[in-house]
């Protein structure tokens, strides 16, 4: 349970609420948040707003705030005294040339408008500290909540397993240069490794299917949260890689996928960096010790490999949950909403001192009421 000093109603703006993005960094954690809050935390989502929505809430979250609506939204609520938060989950400063995204992200009035949102928030909360490290100087007061799993999904983990060997990448089309950079050492492990069938949810790896054993890959589209969640219960594969190209755009992300292998009971293999560090996952240095380290995974024995996903998932039920990162984020958002009470109070104290240090002077200013004299008798 979340005690709060302060009842709160937060309206939060997603551009896209029924994407990935914004369950990870706005549905489920404010969800979670309601649950604990036993009624004095609420909230509202939309793709847009207006002055009536922002004039009933206690406090803005904006998540991924890029477009002009998004700025006017926030100079809005300031000026009304309303707090702002702005959420981000990707570098939307330095989006690269290989990014489908690139041209509409990087474009100079966009890149413009994105610094001014950050510097006018009055919190930026990131999901990592490789995006607090990189927009120090837009704005001091940046926190970092990572992305955390659902408590609620932490009971029914899918399905029975599939008696195959089976491996599983995700991943939308702004990681087509990270399946380029790690095709060949996939399609080694395919051949060196044991046999197993591959599984590709999101992007086409359409550059290796001539290259990979024959009937061995298994595509499915991108799909929403209800049918992505539904589907990673039913494929329950056995392990799950994360070939990512060691960029700075990509050492900025979160380790989202680590958490769903977990969750599927995946044996999970990630790059070897800071953020991705958690019991029972292999990591890799590069494509080639990707390709060595998977290989290596392939011929583990199910129950190892059963037994290195149960350490992951011990260790997202221990450290990773969103009740445990909501302790940040309610005190976060209890303390904002404090700050702009006060200050409104504060200004309306300053308001009536000045009313009555006017009135005061208007009053000694009036001329006195001339005294009625005496008739001569």
């Amino acid at each position: 349970e979340q005690n709060m000093s302060v009842r709160m109603k937060v309206l939060a703006v997603c551009p896209m609420p029924q994407d990935g993005t914004a369950w990870w960094r706005v549905i489920s954690p404010l969800s979670v948040l309601r649950e604990q809050s036993q009624g004095a935390f609420d909230f509202d989502v939309a793709s847009g707003t207006d002055h009536v929505q922002i004039s009933k809430c206690d406090l803005l979250l904006m998540q991924r705030p890029i477009r002009p609506e998004d700025l006017a939204y926030i100079h809005f609520a300031k000026r009304q005294g309303v707090p702002v938060v702005v959420e981000y989950d990707d570098d939307y400063t330095g989006v690269p040339a290989n990014n489908p995204r690139m041209m509409q992200y990087m474009a100079p009035d966009t890149q413009q408008r994105v610094r001014e949102i950050i510097g006018a928030a009055d919190v930026v909360l990131t999901s990592t500290s490789e995006l607090k490290n990189r927009w120090r100087a837009l704005n001091k007061r940046i926190a970092i909540i990572p992305n955390a799993w659902d408590d609620r999904f932490v009971v029914n983990r899918g399905e029975d397993r599939l008696p195959t060997l089976n491996i599983m990448w995700r991943g939308g089309d702004s990681h087509n240069q990270d399946l380029d950079q790690f095709s060949q050492a996939m399609v080694r492990a395919a051949w060196e490794g044991e046999p197993a069938l591959w599984h590709f949810v999101g992007s086409s790896a359409w550059s290796i299917h001539d290259k990979m054993p024959p009937a061995s890959i298994t595509e499915y589209p991108f799909a929403d949260v209800i049918n992505y969640f539904n589907l990673l219960g039913q494929l329950r594969p056995n392990i799950l890689v994360v070939p990512l190209a060691d960029t700075p755009f990509n050492r900025a992300k979160s380790n989202i996928s680590v958490m769903e292998g977990a969750w599927a009971g995946a044996a999970v293999l990630a790059p070897d960096w800071e953020d991705w560090q958690a019991p029972g996952v292999t990591h890799y240095k590069n494509a080639v010790d990707f390709g060595f380290k998977l290989t290596e995974m392939t011929k583990k024995p199910r129950a190892e490999l059963a037994s290195m996903a149960q350490a992951t998932w011990d260790a997202v039920r221990d450290n990773m949950l969103v009740s445990r990162a909501n302790k940040l984020r309610s005190a976060i958002f209890a303390a904002l909403i404090d700050e702009k009470r006060k200050e409104r109070h504060a200004s309306r104290s300053r308001d009536d001192k000045l009313a009555e240090i006017v009135g005061m002077a208007i009053e000694q200013q009036q001329p006195e009421a001339p005294q009625a004299q005496e008739q001569p008798q």
